[in-house]
């Protein structure tokens, strides 16, 4: 099932029966599912049918679904408005008498058509009343709509796409230095023994407490060595490390298939690898695994960014 990404716009533009419709479907990162629509009033009525959609096709974001319907005005039937005489003359006198009260005009000459433009919406009629009205059930309208939230999904799972190849390659670098601090651990936990166990001998010298009991010195050594082992931390975080392969090798199939939500199980194996990691590096005893482990730090950082994005 592919990875699909939060983010993602499309619009879609169409004409039928004397209208243009347009539809603008975009999303943004959201916890949940949350849908907005913003409908002409006369389509109110699919507001229940297009949340459906949404539901049937997205599981997470923020989705807002704009639609916008107009007359054709180059539709052959006529214009979808035209100027109201009567009216048209009105808002001339009053402007010609408003110019002539306040001294803005020298004569009645003064006034221009462009003028009188910008008071168009007091003179100018529509056809069909003030409001264009578009039957709901105009297959047009419908198929702009799917075409519109259609689009959205295939720029999120394009955008999830770029994502994933990215997680990939992190997770490339983060599997080798979790080999190369495993590579690294007999040789530093040889070293810890040593300097543990010369340090015992100081401080049993220091306090002369007489000789030194090897069996214990040697139970002692083994007890904090044990302490600063982090095999079992290593384990884990290739096991976590295998999961999110395993997760997004998934995007491998077919797009059609209907996704389910990957972007929580993402983030709950990243939060894990956080936890494994501060733990190897609270237990480092040398600077050369201490600097592995801030940069597996670093790289699931930037993992964690990423996959916030995904759905």
């Amino acid at each position: 099932m592919p990875i699909h990404s939060m983010t993602g716009y499309a619009s879609l533009s169409t004409r039928a029966e004397g209208w243009v419709i347009s539809v603008e479907a975009r999303s943004v990162n959201h916890r949940g599912l949350d849908s907005r629509l913003v409908l002409p009033r006369a389509c109110a009525c699919l507001e229940p049918e297009i949340l459906g959609m949404i539901r049937e096709r997205m599981h997470r974001g923020r989705v807002e679904v704009r639609v916008e319907i107009i007359a054709d005005e180059s539709a052959g039937e006529g214009r979808a408005q035209r100027i109201d005489p009567a009216r048209f003359e009105s808002v001339c006198q009053e402007l010609r008498q408003l110019g002539a009260d306040n001294g803005l005009l020298g004569s009645s000459d003064g006034l221009e058509l462009r003028d009188v433009l910008v008071f168009r919406q007091h003179f100018e009629i529509r056809d069909n009343g003030d409001t264009p009205t578009i039957d709901p059930q105009n297959p047009a309208l419908r198929q702009a709509i799917d075409g519109a939230i259609a689009e959205l999904v295939e720029a999120r799972r394009v955008e999830g796409q770029g994502i994933a190849r990215d997680l990939g390659e992190h997770l490339v670098v983060l599997a080798q230095n979790l080999e190369a601090l495993e590579t690294l651990l007999p040789a530093e936990l040889g070293a810890f023994r040593e300097r543990l166990s010369e340090r015992l001998r100081d401080v049993m010298a220091d306090f002369d407490a007489g000789e030194v009991d090897e069996e214990r010195l040697a139970q002692e050594v083994v007890y904090y060595a044990d302490k600063a082992d982090i095999c079992e931390e290593l384990q884990r975080a290739q096991s976590h490390i295998g999961r999110i392969e395993a997760l997004l090798a998934a995007t491998s199939q077919s797009a059609e298939t209907p996704q389910e939500p990957h972007g929580k199980t993402l983030d709950f194996y990243l939060q894990e690898l956080i936890r494994e990691t501060n733990t190897m590096g609270s237990k480092s005893n040398s600077a050369r695994a201490t600097d592995l482990v801030i940069a597996m730090k670093s790289t699931i950082e930037r993992m964690r960014e990423q996959a916030a994005n995904i759905e």
